[in-house]
């Protein structure tokens, strides 16, 4: 997802993020005991802040980083507090 993300190809990246982000599988199966990888979580607050081929949506963004920085991942912490 992070490649995808690089060479700016949000779309692709944007699932493989909301798979990673919610815990799933590319067929929508939860993994045992996984509740979600907080990177992923950080770049989706991203793709949604910056409109990264999606309409821009600070409350989304808000809610991706709020995720992220609840599970530990300090970037995301430091975005939450920058958003307007």
């Amino acid at each position: 997802a992070e490649t995808f993300y690089e060479k700016k190809q949000f779309r692709k990246a944007r699932l493989l993020f909301e798979q990673a982000c919610n815990g799933m599988d590319e067929n929508g199966f939860e993994y045992v005991d996984f509740k979600g990888e907080m990177k992923a979580c950080n770049y989706l607050g991203n793709i949604y802040y910056n409109g990264e081929d999606v309409v821009q949506d600070i409350a989304k963004a808000r809610a991706f980083y709020k995720i992220s920085c609840d599970g530990g991942f300090e970037q995301a912490c430091r975005s939450l507090r920058d958003l307007p």
